[in-house]
């Protein structure tokens, strides 16, 4: 996310605008891009889209705001796949309560493969007082991220605090998926700590099962230990998954 918030800065300053924020107000009346309201929606036909990925609306709960809902599509698929990332990245960067994330096709491909075979796991943060951990829940192109303790609290009853969800809408002619993360509890989750989520939750389902970058400790792939949580629980080893962690800090 943040190499096109870099690229954007740079685009402005090469171009003479003041700031990023003068760039953008220049593209979006010269374009008329961007979001729009609830009451002003673009309706366009969803893209037909491939590899079991299904259409771009109907797997998507009805109480998800839909892309088209967002963008203006009709006038986004007139620029190029960078300028698509970077409205989307810096909408998102305004808002307290929301994150964002592009991903290439074949790496969402991947993602979504492996998220519905293997769709639970644990992720662990580090706060003043300790470790905390969040389980994650992959529900098609949504992903949920819930506090162990509560899941483990109050199971079906649990509240998420944030929830990821990937618009494959431009996939097929921008070769880009936009994701969405709403940020459900502020209050508890902070915006930084949700972009970490993220950040992991792409590190441990995109990792290569077959890579020679190994842990020093134990001698086990990120992926390898994604699939030992959801197919041996019982015996997955929660310091197996902290001393991952730690080494790529």
């Amino acid at each position: 996310m943040e190499r096109y918030a870099h690229k954007l800065k740079e685009k402005a300053e090469r171009e003479g605008y003041a700031s990023v924020n003068d760039l953008k107000a220049k593209i979006l009346k010269k374009h008329d891009l961007g979001m729009i309201s609830d009451t002003n929606p673009v309706l366009i036909t969803a893209e037909k889209n491939n590899d079991n990925l299904g259409s771009c609306k109907k797997d998507l709960p009805a109480h998800v705001k839909s892309l088209d809902k967002i963008l203006r599509i009709d006038k986004i698929l007139s620029q190029d796949t960078e300028t698509i990332c970077q409205l989307w990245t810096e909408y998102h960067a305004a808002k307290s309560s929301c994150i964002s994330d592009t991903l290439a096709v074949n790496a969402y491909k991947k993602l979504f493969k492996r998220g519905q075979e293997f769709p639970m796991f644990i992720i662990p943060l580090t706060h003043l007082t300790g470790l905390e951990f969040y389980i994650l829940q992959f529900q098609y192109h949504q992903c949920f991220f819930t506090s162990l303790l509560e899941y483990k609290t109050f199971a079906a009853e649990s509240q998420p605090l944030l929830v990821l969800t990937h618009y494959i809408d431009l996939m097929d002619t921008k070769g880009v998926v936009l994701a969405h993360g709403e940020i459900r509890k502020p209050n508890i989750l902070s915006k930084e700590n949700a972009k970490c989520l993220v950040r992991w939750l792409r590190a441990f389902y995109l990792d290569d099962e077959n890579s020679n970058n190994k842990h020093q400790y134990d001698n086990i792939s990120k992926w390898n230990l994604v699939v030992k949580f959801n197919r041996e629980p019982n015996n997955f080893e929660y310091s197996e998954l902290v001393n991952v962690i730690k080494g790529e800090k």
